[in-house]
Parts: structure tokens; C-alpha cells; sequence
């Protein structure tokens, strides 16, 4: 991993190879799975650059990041100090986490519709779990009463309420008690996997618009 290595290199290299190393290996991947940000830089001729890799030479005289319409995203000064380099390892993993969701994603599906067929699959099966939970706790209900009952009419001739009566009321409660913690569990879940699968969703519509671009 990326960050493994930096944390191990950097105690002992200047920022200077730091950086260079950092540029360089992850150019091969950049270079391949996205062209949206691309690099400008000045060469040893004094000539502007436009890159989507920078040789590791010249990163430390500055840069500028564009995107693929030519504005500039963001400025690096010449000299990056300890923060740049940071900021640059930051902004490094967070494309190497981009690139690894976008290959997931290709990998998983051909097209959005694919993405939309999955998540109503997920959603429709954690639907059925609740529907057994709700059912269950229907059950539950019953029995409850009817072992409440059977209490009742027990206090109303003066007798004692025989230990098994109790004993069930009580685990019938506790089971209720796990089936609605349960219901908690799964509706959170159906939150979490509707908006995992939209995020999915809307970066594979972007991933298709780069394809498309590239056309």
C-alpha cells in the first residue's frame, strides 16, 4: 500500500525524493483510469507542460492541476514544505481509492441500470427480513396474551400464578424486545445499502460520461 510505504520512507528520505517517489508511482494508474485532472508544468526549457503525469524533476519547481477543460483546480507552489508533501500523499489516496471504486464498479455492472437492478434486489431482501421480524412480533404478541391471561384468570380465583406462566411472559417480552431491536438493526441497514448503491449509482453515470467523452 501506498500509505505503508510512505509512513515507513518518510522518517528516513528528504521531501524531495519523497515527493518524486510519490509522483511516480502512481502515474501508471492515473495516467490509465482518469483523465479529469491533468498536470502543468514548466520543463528545463523554459516551455509550459500539460501532462496527466509529472516527471519527478519537476515537481519540485511547482505545478498547476487543471481539469480536462483547462481551468486550474489548484496551485503548487515551488518547494513543497512538510504540509505539501501531506497534502499531496491526502489528495494521492484519495485517487487511489477513486480508481479502486471506479474498477469495482466495472468490474460489478455493465450498465447504471445494473446498479439500479442490485440495490432493489438488496433492498427487496432486507424488506422480506423486516416482514418476518414484524410477523414474528404479531406471534409474540399473542402468546404474550395469551400467557397474561392465563395469569388473570388465575389471580381471579386466588390462586398463585404458577413460575412457567411468569417465566414465559418474560421470555416472550425479551424475544420481542430482540425482534424490535432487530427491525432497528435492518432499517438502518436499508438506509445505509439506499445510499451506498445511489453513491454507486452516481459515480458510474460519471464513469460512463468519461467513457463516452473519450469517444
Amino acid at each position: 500500500m501506498l500509505s505503508s510505504f510512505l509512513s515507513s520512507v518518510f522518517p528516513r528520505f528528504g521531501s524531495n525524493l519523497l515527493i518524486a517517489s510519490l509522483c511516480w508511482s502512481v502515474a501508471g494508474d492515473l495516467q490509465a483510469a482518469e483523465r479529469r485532472e491533468m498536470y502543468r508544468y514548466t520543463n528545463k526549457d523554459g516551455v509550459k507542460v500539460l501532462n496527466s503525469t509529472i516527471p519527478p524533476e519537476y515537481v519540485q519547481g511547482g505545478y498547476e492541476v487543471v481539469n480536462m477543460h483547462g481551468d486550474v483546480i489548484r496551485v503548487v507552489d515551488p518547494g513543497l514544505d512538510a504540509a505539501g508533501v501531506e497534502e499531496l500523499k491526502r489528495l494521492t489516496e484519495e485517487k487511489e481509492a477513486e480508481i479502486k471504486w471506479d474498477r469495482e464498479l466495472l468490474k460489478r455492472y455493465s450498465t447504471a441500470a445494473d446498479v439500479e437492478s442490485a440495490k432493489s434486489r438488496r433492498l427487496a431482501e432486507i424488506n422480506t427480513s423486516l416482514a418476518i421480524l414484524r410477523g414474528n412480533i404479531v406471534s409474540l404478541d399473542s402468546q404474550i396474551a395469551r400467557e397474561q391471561a392465563k395469569a388473570a384468570d388465575r389471580e381471579r380465583r386466588g390462586q398463585d400464578v404458577p413460575e412457567a406462566i411468569l417465566t414465559n411472559i418474560k421470555n416472550f417480552k425479551l424475544e420481542r424486545a430482540a425482534a424490535e431491536r432487530m427491525i432497528e438493526n435492518r432499517l438502518a441497514d436499508y438506509d445505509e445499502v439506499a445510499s451506498r448503491f445511489d453513491r454507486d449509482i452516481d459515480r458510474f453515470l460519471k464513469i460512463q460520461q468519461r467513457l463516452d467523452e473519450r469517444r
